[in-house]
């Protein structure tokens, strides 16, 4: 547990070998659907994981080995082996890990591989919606163009704070 102020270890969590957790985390648990003693209610942590700071998992869920939870992501589901999961609720994204250093250690810094923004789901909407946008506004200049030199047409004028 690396700078372990405010972390929070549920009663019933189980934490694999070689997992870094960083400040802030919390295996968190819920109400079971049965109150039968023993029922398990925190996440179960497999091998190498690595727990950015801040990061919540909340609930019986299982994490699989080798996993990667960014710092600050809410993970509520099952998270699949080596997987890299980021936001709020967590979701994967499809950076590859860091390879293992020889040593064999796993750890990234902060949980954090290099990633390109790219890669990030909602970085990508956001793109595509600037792409369209741009794509939109080219054919209606060209629809409000006057067809001659001889007309004159309308012309829509941008306000000066837009964004494209």
């Amino acid at each position: 547990i690396d700078h372990g102020m405010g972390v929070v270890i549920g009663e019933t969590a189980r934490i694999g070998d070689d997992v870094t957790m960083y400040h802030g985390v919390t295996l968190g648990g819920v109400a079971p659907q049965n109150d039968s003693k023993g029922a398990l209610r925190h996440p179960q942590v497999g091998n190498g994981v690595v727990i950015g700071a801040g990061a919540q998992l909340l609930g019986a869920i299982q994490i699989g080995d080798g996993a990667r939870i960014g710092s600050n992501a809410v993970v509520v589901r099952d998270v699949a082996p080596a997987a890299i999961m980021v936001g709020v609720p967590a979701h994967p994204v499809n950076a590859k890990p860091a390879p293992v250093a020889e040593d064999g250690h796993f750890c990234d810094a902060y949980a954090a591989p290099a990633m390109r923004e790219s890669e990030d789901p909602a970085e990508q909407t956001l793109a595509a919606l600037v792409r369209q946008v741009k794509t939109l506004q080219a054919r209606l200049d060209a629809l409000e163009a006057p067809e001659s030199a001889g007309q004159t047409a309308t012309q829509w004028t941008k306000p000066k704070d837009t964004l494209f």
